[in-house]
């Protein structure tokens, strides 16, 4: 089987942050998930779905499926027929790690909701996350 690799780059357009299952920094509520190497890292899972995704809101819109969105993604063992295979992913993914260091400088950020019915900020709603690159800042 041939493998093939793709390198991404990715320009932060707006608040990103995919939230770490690691103990926090002080002071921070959520924190941007890192490796095992402590690098910053989007998940393999959350690069494969929203991939999944947009290729399939893309192939709803034509009459004729562009890809074969189970194929290359896999698919989730059935339950009838007694066919309990799953069936494998053409496609495989690994962990988006970031190469560069975010600035020493990055400040968190803090977000607030707000309730609906005083129009206040909510009892106990605001949180302080990691925010590690500036909106529009070139990530690789």
């Amino acid at each position: 089987m041939k493998h093939y690799q793709a390198p991404l780059s990715v320009i932060v357009a707006g608040p990103f942050l995919v939230g770490g299952t690691s103990v926090n920094t002080y002071g921070l509520d959520l924190t941007f998930h890192r490796d095992w190497h402590g690098r910053l890292a989007i998940p393999a899972s959350q690069i494969k779905g929203a991939l999944r995704s947009s290729l399939s809101e893309i192939g709803g819109c034509s009459s004729h499926p562009l890809v074969d969105i189970p194929k290359l993604f896999g698919q989730a063992s059935g339950d009838t027929g007694g066919d309990y295979a799953p069936k494998r992913a053409l496609l495989a993914f690994s962990d988006l790690v970031c190469q560069q260091q975010a600035a020493a400088s990055t400040r968190p950020q803090h977000r607030v909701t707000i309730d609906t019915q005083s129009g206040t900020a909510a009892h106990r709603k605001l949180r302080t996350i990691e925010r590690p690159f500036a909106s529009g800042e070139p990530v690789t």
